[in-house]
């Protein structure tokens, strides 16, 4: 009985030995918890925040801050307009001083007034610098919708030679020629009629004689719609000569007109009148 007792307290101490020894092991085996090595976004922008350049918009911002003001828009129109009027000004003038001789030499043989002689010597002067493959039509056009009535006034000047040369239209089918002149009195009239109720009156006077000659939208004249523009300058002009002009048109286009037709002219140029923003 002893020895059995002895033998089991034998196994217990084994058995708690080993126990010991194994949670002893473990331990010793574990390994760490792993650090964490990637810190999170926020945690990196803060700290690399100080060290990055400015953003493109910020360096922008500062730069407008210390930069040149910005063109005015009336100036560079004006400017567009004179470039455009030079360089249309300057379309027949010899380019250089032998074309200047040989221009001379031609005017001479044919007799040519000494007042003409005397005027393309003196433009001659004004051109030798102009570049002459300034597109002036495209210009003017510009200039137009930025609303300059100068240009305007120049446009309504082009005859088709001017428009052909000008925009380059020489190597066009007749077909394709017709389609594109058509294509620039439509926006000519439709650029002249924004200025116009601007209250540019070189725009207006133009329109009182376009239309009396011919109406894009119906291929014919329109005496109601020329008579509506004048009495818009009628209503509208504070100069003396552009009221006795427009007084002028009224009564020529008056007798060629019936009531009814001159009613309806005074319809439309209410219309105009309602629409009308002097900014001129």
């Amino acid at each position: 009985m002893h020895k059995s007792y002895r033998l089991g307290l034998f196994i217990v101490a084994i058995a708690l030995f080993a126990m010991i020894y194994a949670v002893n092991h473990k331990e010793h085996d574990a390994k760490p918890a792993p650090v964490k090595l990637l810190q999170t976004t926020e945690q990196v922008d803060a700290k690399e925040s100080q060290y990055l350049p400015e953003t493109a918009h910020t360096r922008s911002g500062n730069t407008n801050e210390q930069s040149a003001k910005s063109t005015d828009p009336q100036s560079s129109t004006i400017e567009i307009y004179k470039v455009a009027k030079l360089a249309f000004s300057c379309r027949n003038i010899p380019a250089n001083e032998n074309e200047l001789a040989d221009w001379i030499d031609s005017a001479n043989q044919n007799n040519e007034l000494s007042t003409t002689i005397e005027s393309v010597t003196s433009r001659y002067e004004n051109c030798v610098n102009v570049d002459r493959n300034t597109i002036y039509v495209d210009l003017l056009l510009e200039a137009s919708k930025k609303g300059s009535d100068d240009a305007i006034d120049i446009l309504w000047f082009l005859n088709n030679k001017d428009l052909i040369q000008g925009l380059g239209l020489g190597s066009l089918s007749r077909d394709e020629l017709v389609e594109q002149l058509t294509n620039f009195t439509v926006e000519k009239y439709e650029i002249t009629e924004k200025t116009a109720l601007l209250g540019g009156e070189k725009s207006i006077l133009r329109l009182i004689q376009g239309y009396r000659q011919f109406d894009p939208a119906t291929q014919g004249q329109s005496f109601e719609k020329s008579l509506a523009y004048t009495y818009l300058l009628l209503e509208t002009t504070s100069d003396d000569d552009n009221y006795r002009r427009a007084d002028w048109f009224k009564a020529s286009l008056q007798k060629r007109m019936t009531l009814d037709e001159i009613s309806h002219a005074t319809v439309l140029a209410d219309e105009l009148l309602l629409k009308y923003q002097k900014d001129y």
